[in-house]
């Protein structure tokens, strides 16, 4: 039967496609094996659920042209245009899916649509995309070799196509009970909404959701996101109670007219610093020894793990607690609380330094919104003797430049300079390569360089007469890759150090053991200023007598941490909890065995319903 013969060669070629969506995950989790250290075989056999529903969205216009009851598909040029569909289809889901060969050691995630939005920033798919090509040439040959199987087992199937008599009745309710069945598969069976990337968390632990999802998947699933749920899972009395983002200094410090001075450090993940994790030989050795002079937090966490979301949480106190980062989101017009908002009506200059080509990841564009009175990059550095090659100026010129600035901007003011060089591909001055080569790790030797250049920015500007009247904070704005099981994990790979520095204050020495994130910054200078004002923010003051508490969003799961506990929340209901520090790496779900999990779910519930109805609602200031 001629129609039940070609229905049956689409399936088969389907499986072609299949087959290399398995291939890519196989490949995907070689590579990456030390990020799933509990993964269970079971993650494969979900992931077949994933790319059935991928393929047959993806696969469309194959499935059409194969299937459509009419005579001449079989002409020529429409048998070229099927074959081509299908190859091209193919290639494209291969190399998303190999993209995140590498690209999950950076985000801990699956990518998603954001991704191409990022890149469209000003230049930085220009400036980026070289490197990568030259540093990670092997994805392309893991690409051709997935690829070319595909394309030698379908014109295998060539072999099995015949012509026949063509019968329009047939085929046509062949057609129709296909495409009806191909739409159920995309949309992962008979439930009232189609499967989204937090349907994938029913299926394994959050840790492993990057094992059963795929690229492409993940992709489609987040274009053209819809916006945040508004929630009201509890009065605005009741949530005020146990979360509520309206601050008021604590009136324990007064410092005003002190100038504040912030690091994000790029990549700079705690397992860097000796200080931190007592390795045998700190990468930041001036860091480290800046540490012992200053207030360390020993539980710090990033809101992100991306460069995109780490300015603004530090800048704004905004962190990402949904799919997409601020800026790229439909709320990135919202009114919004930032240091150049509150310290503009106490005569703070402000100002923000990034030494990557202008526009990138959309930071101008950010400061003019947070009210930063200037932006600096790479345009305003002029002078590109100094320019790496890819993100933008050298860390060691260009921390000097923001010094220079500095000291020429009236006073009091708050800065901010986000480094570059300890992001892949990890290239400083060849004058250096003979000195930061230590490691074999080229991460590290960056590292390495940014803190020899945060050393002499040090220096420069302990001989200024503002020097003793600054708070200096160092952190950083996501953590770097690691194949550490602990810094891989779902905790440990937010781990981020959070130093207080003040050379005229005592006071601001020792360890801190509560938890703390970058959105706390804000508040926390706010606090130490001592101005008498109220004031809006999602994180809050590191000095506040309180447990503390951070959060962040991956693979559209909401995860809380506590000193305690951290909990795991998706779509209206917590899925997981773990208990903290024994279970570091979060493999044994407590959430419905402890005690505290009706507490824990209590607050993260909050803490999303804050967050969601602000955004939404545009109440993200206070009048």
């Amino acid at each position: 039967m001629q129609h039940l013969s070609n229905l049956r060669l689409l399936l088969i070629r389907l499986g072609i496609a299949m087959l290399g969506f398995m291939l890519c995950r196989i490949i995907f989790f070689a590579f990456n094996s030390g990020m799933f250290p509990d993964w269970k075989m079971m993650d494969f056999v979900y992931g077949i659920y994933f790319d059935a529903a991928t393929v047959a969205m993806f696969f469309s216009p194959f499935i059409f042209l194969s299937l459509v009851p009419l005579h001449f598909r079989k002409q020529k040029h429409l048998l070229l245009l099927r074959d081509f569909s299908f190859h091209l289809i193919n290639l494209v889901s291969i190399i998303l899916n190999c993209i995140d060969v590498k690209f999950i050691q950076f985000t801990a995630k699956r990518s998603t649509a954001d991704l191409f939005t990022i890149l469209s920033f000003g230049s930085d798919a220009e400036n980026i995309l070289p490197s990568v090509f030259r540093d990670y040439w092997w994805v392309a040959i893991l690409v051709a070799m997935v690829f070319g199987l595909c394309f030698w087992l379908y014109r295998r199937t060539k072999k099995k196509e015949t012509e026949s008599h063509f019968s329009y009745l047939p085929q046509s309710v062949v057609f129709v009970l296909s495409i009806g069945i191909f739409i159920l598969i995309a949309r992962g069976g008979f439930g009232l909404k189609p499967i989204s990337v937090i349907t994938a968390s029913q299926y394994t632990s959050p840790a492993n959701l990057p094992i059963v999802l795929n690229t492409p998947f993940t992709m489609v699933k987040t274009w053209g996101q819809p916006g945040l749920t508004e929630f009201h899972f509890y009065s605005d009395e009741e949530v005020a109670k146990v979360y509520n983002p309206i601050r008021k200094v604590s009136g324990k410090f007064s410092h005003p007219n002190c100038n504040v001075v912030v690091f994000l450090m790029e990549s700079y993940s705690t397992h860097y610093l000796q200080s931190y994790c007592g390795r045998e030989r700190s990468c930041a050795p001036f860091l480290d020894s800046l540490i012992g002079e200053s207030l360390m937090f020993t539980h710090a966490y990033a809101n992100g793990k991306r460069s995109i979301e780490g300015t603004p949480a530090v800048m704004a106190s905004l962190p990402t607690f949904m799919p997409e980062p601020f800026i790229t989101s439909r709320y990135n017009a919202n009114r919004i609380t930032s240091f150049g908002t509150l310290l503009k009506k106490y005569g703070y200059h402000s100002s923000y330094f990034h030494g990557a080509t202008n526009g990138s990841m959309g930071f101008d564009n950010f400061c003019k919104l947070a009210q930063f009175d200037d932006y600096n990059g790479r345009s305003e550095f002029n002078d590109d003797r100094y320019f790496n090659g890819n993100w933008g100026i050298h860390d060691e010129e260009f921390f000097q430049f923001f010094a220079d600035k500095l000291i020429s901007y009236p006073r009091p003011q708050v800065g901010i300079l986000f480094s570059i060089t300890s992001h892949h591909p990890y290239n400083f001055p060849d004058k250096y390569a003979k000195v930061f080569n230590k490691s074999q790790i080229p991460m590290e030797n960056a590292v390495e360089y940014a803190d020899f250049a945060l050393r002499r920015f040090f220096d420069r500007m302990k001989k200024t007469d503002w020097y003793k009247n600054t708070l200096f904070i160092i952190t950083a704005d996501h953590t770097g890759d690691s194949q550490d099981p602990y810094y891989a994990g779902v905790e440990g790979r937010y781990r981020i150090p959070l130093v207080f520095f003040h050379p005229g204050d005592s006071t601001l020495k020792g360890k801190n053991d509560k938890v703390v994130s970058q959105a706390d910054i804000l508040p926390s200078v706010m606090d130490y200023l001592g101005y008498d004002m109220q004031f809006f923010a999602y994180g809050q003051s590191v000095f506040e007598n309180n447990e503390g508490l951070a959060y962040m969003m991956v693979n559209d799961i909401h995860q809380l941490v506590t000193k305690d506990y951290l909990i795991q929340f998706a779509g209206e209901d917590p899925i997981a909890l773990f208990k903290l520090p024994e279970d570091s790496l979060c493999e044994k779900n407590i959430l419905s065995s402890d005690p505290q999990a009706p507490y824990m779910t209590k607050l993260i519930k909050s803490v999303v319903q804050v967050y969601n109805n602000t955004h939404i609602k545009n109440k993200m200031t206070v009048e």
